[in-house]
């Protein structure tokens, strides 16, 4: 049974390194770092693709438009995690490991939108480039909805944003009560 549980975690890992190459292959393709047209890349990208989107097309029927940024592959990669802590945990276990890596995730992307927010606000990062614009745009599409409850009440200092630390504050004490409860 070790061996079987074993195997099948095995396989959850490959997959989830299959969907971050084609997350990374798809980057490249849109920055033009690399030519699709060329054989070798071609058959790697088509490849990934018939590995990984009979997997995420029915997981982005039901994803929110984000301006051009897809986080299905994000939505696919929780899902193994789940089912690979389901291997080794109870169901309960499972579910709140595969909150607390939410919660990871939502401070990882609230802590890069800050980070945007206050190079923007000082002019260190360009929002004419359509990709950091397009960047900008998505997390700020993802954030907004958490800080707009605290900018309402928190105004800002000396023109910086500091409804993200609020908001981090928050998230990083749900995250340990999380935490606490394992």
């Amino acid at each position: 049974m070790d061996f079987i549980v074993g195997v099948i975690s095995m396989a959850i890992d490959i997959m989830i390194w299959i969907i971050i190459a084609g997350v990374i292959m798809s980057w490249l393709v849109v920055l033009n770092v690399v030519n699709p047209a060329n054989q070798y890349v071609g058959m790697v990208y088509n490849l990934i693709n018939r590995a990984t989107e009979p997997l995420l097309n029915p997981i982005r029927r039901f994803m929110p438009n984000l301006g051009g940024i897809d986080l299905s592959p994000l939505v696919l990669i929780l899902i193994l995690v789940f089912i690979k802590y389901l291997l080794f945990a109870n169901p309960g276990e499972a579910v709140l490991f595969l909150i607390i890596t939410a919660f990871n995730i939502v401070i990882t992307i609230v802590i890069v939108c800050a980070v945007m927010t206050w190079m923007a606000a000082f002019g260190a990062i360009n929002l004419n480039n359509h990709f950091v614009y397009m960047v900008f745009d998505s997390l700020s599409r993802i954030c907004d909805p958490m800080l707009n409850p605290i900018r309402r009440l928190l105004p800002r200092v000396g023109g910086i944003d500091l409804s993200f630390v609020v908001l981090l504050l928050a998230l990083f004490a749900l995250r340990y009560l999380l935490i606490s409860l394992i």
